[in-house]
């Protein structure tokens, strides 16, 4: 008689359902990955209020996700609420494996799970994903090395630690040692691309929207309006491009966020505003990239850049700051440029070449970028990861921590 065995519990944990890449990482590794050997649950925080919460990608995926609702992406009294909540949801579900994504959830979740276990023999295998990091970009000095103290420690009860690309990998072992090498794996996003098949149905509904012809250029911004993203840099930068070298064009940004009226007011202030169109965010990825021409990405710093990979797909070529993970994604010369983080004079350089001249990422490169960033490649990958921490013969690092700080007592 064969006796079944029982799937691993897996607890994934994110900060909340945005609109963004990690996002779409956690809901279709809970939705693909394999339910004979692997039971998902999904649990995440609320969006704030100037954010969207992207209710639909989780019920398109099949994803019941369980809210926690003191789990907030702004740092609060209600994180020490969130903990508890992390801490009874973890008792109850007594998972194998307690997988975190993004900051806030990576602190809070591992500290619930340790709270929840500590050195117990049902202990689960911690594993966090860095979808990038916010040691660059988001805070002051002070508050950025506090988090970097707090990554460290952390880092020593978790068995793997994950990022999204090699750069981001590198700067957690060399730049911010938050790690040694041995605990650090690579998992490159993972997409499906079946919109693509799909953007000849809208071609040209931007074009109507904004009353231009086929020879106007059309450059797009796609993503939160956040101090990060630095999105002022390309506004001022298209600005500049279209007084200087008289081009006709238009600039769409598709998105929102905190910084949505400072943006609206650059413009104005820029004289531009009769050239921009703000869309609001657009769910439909082939709607988005219809009828652009180029896409930029003018970030202070990045993880893996979903709207570069999208656009890249759809043969659409990029400019784009050299932060974080960006070399990673984007190729010079077949995939467009890359310009130093901040430098207005560069961006604006390239933009203008990008404009001049009518060019498409050739077929074989996007080829090889969607097979790169498949979403069988990507759960391939994450399962070869849990297989790893699952049959080994060393107990959990968070047990084996918490042992030896008791015979160190």
């Amino acid at each position: 008689m064969v006796t079944k065995l029982s799937p691993h519990r897996i607890a994934r944990i994110i900060t909340r359902l945005g609109v963004g890449g990690a996002e779409r990482y956690v809901c279709s590794l809970t939705e693909q990955l394999d339910r004979q050997h692997y039971e998902s649950w999904l649990l995440c925080g609320r969006v704030g209020s100037d954010e969207r919460q992207w209710s639909e990608l989780a019920r398109e995926s099949g994803v019941q996700p369980v809210y926690i609702d003191h789990l907030r992406r702004e740092p609060g009294p209600a994180d020490f609420r969130a903990i508890v909540s992390i801490r009874r949801l973890l008792r109850t579900i007594r998972p194998a494996i307690v997988e975190t994504h993004t900051a806030k959830a990576g602190t809070l979740g591992r500290i619930g799970a340790l709270l929840a276990f500590g050195a117990a023999a049902e202990t689960p295998r911690l594993i966090h994903t860095f979808h990038g990091h916010v040691f660059q970009g988001y805070f002051n000095g002070p508050v950025s090395t506090v988090l970097i103290a707090i990554e460290r420690q952390l880092a020593r009860f978790t068995d793997i630690i994950v990022t999204v690309s090699e750069t981001v990998r590198r700067e957690l072992i060399d730049q911010y040692r938050i790690s040694s090498a041995s605990k650090v794996r690579v998992v490159p996003l993972g997409f499906d691309f079946a919109w693509l098949k799909k953007i000849a149905e809208y071609r040209g509904w931007l074009r109507a929207r904004l009353a231009a012809s086929e020879r106007t250029v059309i450059v797009g911004v796609v993503g939160r309006f956040a101090k990060v993203k630095n999105t002022q840099l390309a506004v001022r930068a298209f600005a500049k491009m279209v007084k200087a070298k008289q081009i006709d064009a238009r600039l769409v940004l598709i998105g929102d966020g905190e910084l949505h009226e400072a943006l609206k007011a650059l413009t104005r202030e820029l004289e531009i505003e009769h050239l921009v169109m703000f869309c609001g965010w657009v769910l439909e990825r082939a709607q988005i990239y219809s009828d652009l021409d180029v896409t930029c990405l003018a970030s202070i710093n990045e993880g893996s850049p979903v709207c570069l990979i999208e656009s890249l797909a759809a043969g659409i070529p990029v400019i784009a700051t050299n932060v974080g993970g960006v070399a990673d994604t984007v190729q010079i010369g077949t995939d467009g440029e890359l310009v130093p983080s901040g430098d207005e004079e560069y961006f604006t350089a390239a933009l203008c070449r990008a404009a001049q001249r009518s060019s498409w990422v050739p077929s074989e490169r996007r080829r090889v970028l969607r097979e790169r960033h498949s979403i069988a490649r990507m759960i391939a990958d994450v399962k070869t990861i849990y297989e790893e921490v699952l049959c080994s013969e060393a107990p959990p690092a968070a047990r084996r921590i918490a042992t030896e700080g008791q015979s160190a007592v």
